[in-house]
C-alpha cells in the first residue's frame, strides 16, 4: 500500500470515529493550538520547561 492510500484510509478512519463519538455524547471541540498553549503554559508554571512567551490572553 502506498503512503497516499494509507493517509486516505487513516483520515477516513478518524472521521468514522468522530462521527460515532457524537451520538455517544462527545460533542466538545477544542482547537489544537489552544490545547498546546495550555499544555506548555502549565509546563512552564510547573518549571518543567524554560519560561517563554506567554500564550494568548
Amino acid at each position: 500500500m502506498n503512503t497516499e492510500q494509507e493517509n486516505i484510509e487513516t483520515n477516513a478512519a478518524m472521521l468514522r470515529n468522530l462521527l460515532a463519538s457524537r451520538p455517544a455524547g462527545f460533542n466538545g471541540y477544542r482547537r489544537t493550538e489552544d490545547s498546546f498553549i495550555r499544555l506548555f503554559d502549565g509546563c512552564r508554571a510547573d518549571r518543567l520547561i524554560p519560561a517563554g512567551p506567554p500564550g494568548p490572553a
